[in-house]
Parts: structure tokens; sequence; C-alpha cells
């Protein structure tokens, strides 16, 4: 799942849409790996590539309708998660 997400990420920033880019994003990146990825999620040249991508873009922050992406304080109890959001973890 990761790998196609990319492609669209990678199309949406070629595109302008940051939209697009926060949507898919905002599914958190443990809903993108496979359920037989045994190494640290944050290694997967994929997830990096999404992540920087919506860092990049702007769209880790960018206001998505209700629902759609966890609230803050979500992320500041996981280190997996703060580092999705664009945060500087040890990694």
């Amino acid at each position: 799942m990761a790998d196609v997400v990319r492609e669209v990420v990678v199309a949406a920033e070629a595109e302008g849409e940051v939209g697009v880019i926060g949507t898919w994003h905002a599914l958190g990146p443990t809903a993108l790996l496979p359920d037989f990825y045994t190494e640290e999620p944050w290694e997967m040249p994929a997830l990096r590539e999404i992540r920087a991508i919506a860092v990049r873009t702007g769209a880790t922050t960018l206001e998505l309708p209700s629902g759609l992406r966890p609230p803050p304080e979500y992320y500041e109890e996981d280190e997996l998660q703060a580092w999705w959001m664009g945060e500087d973890v040890a990694r």
C-alpha cells in the first residue's frame, strides 16, 4: 500500500494538490505498512518519501475535515506518530 500511496503523493506534489497529500498522510504510517513488515517503519523508503513530501508541502498541518486526522495529542504520545508529523526524533 505504501508504494502505491507514494506514487499518488509524488504525482499530487507535481500537480500542487496538497489536499490529496494531506488526506493520504492523515491515514498514518501504520495504515500504510504491510502486515509482514518487520523493520522499523521509518526505515521504509516509501514511508520516508511520503513523510518528506507531506512535510515539504505543509500537508502535515493542512486543515482537513473533522475526523480525518487524529488530534495533536495523539502525535505527542508516540514516537512514530511524532516522526510522521515531521518532528525530528532520534532516527
